[in-house]
């Protein structure tokens, strides 16, 4: 049986919590039931309903902090207190979760390994911001290369905390995180690149090069001017190169 929008909205909300409850409601598929909350709390809804919406989606072990994390301010304490709790139990989870993603992956090799690794990326909804972090941190060459390739922008994460990583990891994290955040054209890119100009790495220099070449142009000749002076002679000749065809493109 459907339970239509229209019908959920136009109930009082001691109905709506009330249906939330109900058999026809929580025999659905789970991933039927997680849509169907997540589109009733675009609505406006009252506090009730909504601290009682929030509470079966973290019960149903919906783990996305980011859904959450909109009903942290809310005017009703106990809207906020749903969400907070929501989201203590996804980053509890989350942890034990990269823990034993890590691991399994450490122990496994060749292609066992990144069959193991496609079944996670298959998930796009649970694949988190830090299991991305961990997974570049194991510095497997073919491993990084498939997740630079395959999280795009179809992948929900936290662009800011990808940018923050940057600055406490190892240089093959850092090259990488660059290349996913040119490949999804994220707008944190450009709050990075000042701290990336002062890499001593060849491969996050060389990385961040690509990315100013997918920028705007002007922007990207401020940049590309000086890292034509840098000491190391692949970055000078790949800078040299960026600007020579941003020339060309010049009407």
């Amino acid at each position: 049986m459907e339970i239509s929008m229209e019908y959920f909205l136009g109930l009082n909300p001691t109905k709506q919590i009330h249906l939330l409850k109900d058999e026809k409601f929580t025999t659905f598929p789970r991933e039927k039931k997680i849509e169907f909350l997540k589109t009733v709390l675009q609505s406006e809804l009252s506090s009730k309903t909504t601290a009682s919406a929030l509470k079966v989606l973290r019960e149903l072990k919906y783990w996305d902090q980011f859904f959450y994390r909109k009903f942290l301010y809310h005017a009703d304490s106990s809207v906020a207190n749903a969400a907070r709790k929501a989201i203590s139990e996804a980053i509890e989870q989350q942890d034990s979760g990269i823990i034993k993603i890590t691991e399994i992956l450490k122990k496994e090799r060749g292609e066992t390994r990144m069959e193991y690794l496609n079944s996670i990326l298959k998930d796009k909804t649970d694949f988190s911001t830090e299991i991305l972090i961990s997974l570049l941190s194991l510095n497997d060459s073919a491993m990084s290369e498939k997740l630079i390739k395959e999280v795009n922008s179809n992948y929900n994460l936290d662009e800011a905390r990808l940018v923050e990583a940057i600055k406490g990891a190892v240089w093959y994290v850092r090259a990488a995180i660059v290349k996913i955040l040119s490949n999804r054209r994220s707008d944190y890119l450009p709050d990075v690149i000042e701290y990336l100009m002062n890499d001593k790495n060849v491969e996050v220099k060389l990385k961040l090069i690509d990315a100013l070449s997918r920028l705007d142009p002007q922007q990207a000749r401020m940049f590309l001017l000086r890292l034509k002076n840098d000491p190391l002679v692949w970055v000078k000749k790949e800078s040299e190169k960026v600007l020579a065809n941003l020339e060309k493109k010049q009407p």
